[in-house]
């Protein structure tokens, strides 16, 4: 199972913090939460894909619905790609 998003900005950001914010049935459905991801970054779309936050087994994200979760960043710096890349969630009954 790997599940993976591309978001794509305009403009140059600087990333130190983000959030991670469940989805509108995740009391219900809790187990599909992620448990292991990486955030990847690059500053162009040729340039070689860089890991900034990395979070495995996680047990911060609990059972609620649009609850929202900060995370820090494990590299600072410039990127205009981006690339969420989750690895495992918390239960294989709902595999992404």
């Amino acid at each position: 199972m790997n599940f993976s998003c591309r978001p794509n900005f305009c403009a140059i950001s600087s990333l130190e913090t983000g959030t991670l914010t469940t989805g509108n049935d995740t009391y219900r459905y809790a187990d599909r939460n992620p448990k292991s991801w990486v955030l990847k970054a690059k500053l162009d779309k040729d340039g070689a894909w860089e890991t900034i936050a990395t979070v495995t087994n996680d047990n911060v994200l609990k059972g609620e619905d649009k609850k929202t979760y900060p995370f820090s960043t494990d590299k600072e710096g410039a990127y205009q790609y981006f690339r969420f890349e989750i690895s495992d969630n918390q239960t294989t009954e709902h595999d992404i």
